[in-house]
């Protein structure tokens, strides 16, 4: 359901250079649906608005520049012919993707309401009938048909933009957006792209702005487009949009509804190529002339030209003499042709250059005095990030570069863990949630070096946390004054080591002590992303069950007894399980994003109180459940004197600290 919303307001500067016209080729079919036949379908206020808003950017000559001919428009207003009815739909999704020739991009823009019936995801047009799951199916428009009709498409690009996962509050059925999927670039040429973006992702709904006239999403998806997510190649590319947009509303539902929900775009892609969407001129262009200059002195003053700040990963050759002379190269072509020979990456996120070592297909770190392999044992852990700017809990925060991972278990992987000594007969059932053959985009961040402790635990305590409501959203205060509870389970003594990991922890205590600091969970993706320390192992300190090395054992001990892992983090395996923020699905490996995945509701209709994921294995764990590709989840009022947790923060949260 798309709910109305008039909390907060505040005002945002977008780029001032106007788009190149013609920048893509583009077709595109925008619908915008307010009013439904059906009174079971509650009417929207702003469907048409965004629908609308999005036509005239297209076309305007301030605009993106597109000829009026290539954008169909259907809202409720219409001629007859132009209606958003299943009938026009369909017509017109077919004579636009026939059209489209195979140089050209294909936008495919929908407002309104969406519902799920037994997995199958339908947009609503005008005329939807949800009386019976029979005229459901006969009057709206079913993903699948989508797909049908836009596989005829010879189109380079196909982006499909979706307004719609908004459930009626009559029509109860599955969550919209579990099965919202275009057709998939398999076997096709490399350079072709097909991708879904979604106002919100299952189980959220997606909020109206009043005060401005259009859905949250559209608003900031507009934005986007005209300049707001611009690269500092000039482009706005699907990957830049949905990264500004995913922030935008993400900050948005924040501040306005105060944690009580949230909305958190999602961009399904398939395909590796950009996906560009507009072209600007670059407003910040880097000219250097290098002679032997060190490495590092050329990258602050490339990113001082460009306004970003810089990081340096550990493993970067800072005193690297370069002698090359650049004029006039957006910010990524210039550190491209700086860094790549050198064996290095880099990204550029919210204005912060990040610049490490290239870890390799195989997942090892190729730098010097790092490992390159994985190993069979535990390793002295290089720590891949040394840069440790201290919470506001004193706790050092590590930056972890951003890179490819292999997410959970290859059916092959699964075969070799079965074969763990000592574990007899294990059943292989108990390894399907893992199951993946998906590599996965995580962004840069950062992560507590170690787990949070009883000392910093005992702060939050002390400072009234647990009598405060602002740190714990809705559900998290409602469980806590039914629970009752002042402290963790089993809350140590004052004498107890300060240095322990905090555990006895529900999720909602380890959410609210991070939101008291300032930072959030980790990701679930995040976090196996740095357990599996850029090596791809089975443990966070190598391949080898080694209980001692890992932690494992009668109980808990102190922080930093063992090695780091090589991305310089503690005990992501043993001492004490950890909350992460992602709501537990079973399947989710196999349709979460390619980029920066993360579950936030569960698809399932009959879960009250959806669980939340635990990771890495305790004191207590075994070989197999130890593994950093062990999924596990409790419920989020749940407490084991086994399971802790650690945070994580956005490299702009981080910039902003005092």
């Amino acid at each position: 359901m798309r709910v109305a919303l008039g909390l907060w307001l505040a005002t945002w500067s977008i780029a001032t250079a106007a788009p190149i016209p013609g920048g893509v080729p583009l077709r595109a079919i925008l619908v915008g649906v307010n009013n439904y036949q059906s009174r079971q379908i509650n009417p929207l206020t702003y469907a048409v608005a965004d629908a609308t808003a999005l036509r005239d950017f297209l076309v305007a000559g301030d605009g993106a520049g597109v000829p009026a001919d290539r954008i169909t428009l259907l809202e409720d207003g219409a001629s007859a012919d132009l209606r958003p009815t299943r009938e026009n739909l369909l017509h017109h999704l077919g004579s636009v993707a026939a059209a489209t020739a195979k140089g050209e991009t294909l936008l495919v823009y929908f407002a309104g309401h969406g519902v799920n019936r037994k997995g199958e995801d339908y947009l609503l047009p005008a005329d939807a009938d949800l009386r019976s799951e029979t005229s459901l199916a006969a009057s709206a428009l079913a993903v699948s048909d989508l797909t049908t009709a836009l596989l005829p498409a010879k189109a380079r690009q196909v982006l499909f933009i979706v307004d719609a996962c908004r459930d009626t509050a009559k029509s109860p059925g599955g969550i919209f957006g579990s099965a919202l999927r275009i057709a998939s670039t398999d076997g096709l040429d490399a350079d072709r792209v097909r991708a879904t973006f979604s106002a919100a992702r299952p189980g959220q709904r997606a909020y109206e702005w009043p005060q401005v006239g259009h859905g949250v999403f559209t608003w900031f998806l507009l934005e986007g487009l005209r300049g707001a997510a611009v690269d500092d190649a000039g482009w706005v590319t699907v990957d830049s949009l949905a990264r500004y947009v995913q922030r935008e509303v993400n900050d948005w539902t924040r501040k306005a509804l105060k944690g009580r929900e949230s909305q958190l775009p999602w961009l399904l892609k398939d395909g590796v190529a950009p996906l560009a969407l507009v072209r600007f001129q670059p407003a910040r262009l880097v000219s250097v002339a290098l002679d032997k200059t060190p490495l590092k002195q050329a990258l602050q003053t490339m990113a001082r030209q460009a306004d970003c700040d810089l990081l340096l990963a550990p493993g970067v050759p800072e005193e690297a003499p370069l002698s090359l002379t650049l004029r006039g190269r957006p910010l990524s072509e210039a550190l491209g042709l700086v860094l790549r020979p050198l064996n290095l990456a880099f990204e550029v996120q919210d204005r912060i250059v990040v610049v490490s070592p290239k870890v390799s297909e195989g997942g090892g770190v190729k730098a010097t005095g790092l490992p390159d392999a994985v190993g069979g044992g535990p390793v002295g852990a290089v720590p891949l990030a040394v840069q440790r700017p201290l919470g506001q809990d004193q706790m050092p925060l590590v930056l972890i570069p951003g890179g490819r991972y292999q997410r959970g278990s290859t059916q092959a992987r699964i075969e070799a863990d079965l074969q763990l000594p000592g574990l007899g007969e294990v059943a292989e059932f108990l390894f399907f949630n893992e199951l993946s053959n998906r590599a996965v985009e995580i962004s840069s961040f950062y992560l507590d070096e170690t787990e949070v402790t009883v000392g910093q635990y005992r702060a939050f305590v002390a400072a009234g946390g647990y009598r405060d409501p602002q740190w714990w959203g809705p559900d998290g205060w409602s469980w806590l004054q039914q629970a009752g509870v002042s402290a963790p389970a089993g809350w140590p003594a004052a004498t107890t080591p300060a240095d322990l990991p905090v555990a006895g922890v529900a999720w909602y205590e380890a959410s609210a002590y991070a939101a008291w600091v300032g930072r959030r969970l980790p990701t679930e993706a995040e976090w196996e992303y740095v357990a599996q320390g850029g090596q791809g192992w089975r443990y966070s300190l190598g391949d080898r069950w080694d209980p001692v090395q890992l932690g494992i054992g009668p109980a808990a001990g102190s922080i930093k007894r063992h090695p780091a892992n090589p991305l310089g983090c503690y005990d992501l395996t043993g001492n004490v399980a950890e909350w992460v923020t992602d709501v537990y699905e079973n399947d989710f490996y196999q349709w979460g994003e390619a980029a920066n995945p993360i579950c936030v509701a569960t698809v399932k209709v009959d879960v009250t109180e959806p669980r939340r994921v635990v990771r890495g294995g305790g004191f207590d764990a075994d070989a197999v459940t130890a593994r950093v590709r062990k999924r596990a989840a409790l419920a989020p009022g749940e407490r084991r004197l086994n399971t802790g947790f650690r945070c994580a923060a956005d490299l702009r949260t981080v910039k902003g600290m005092p």
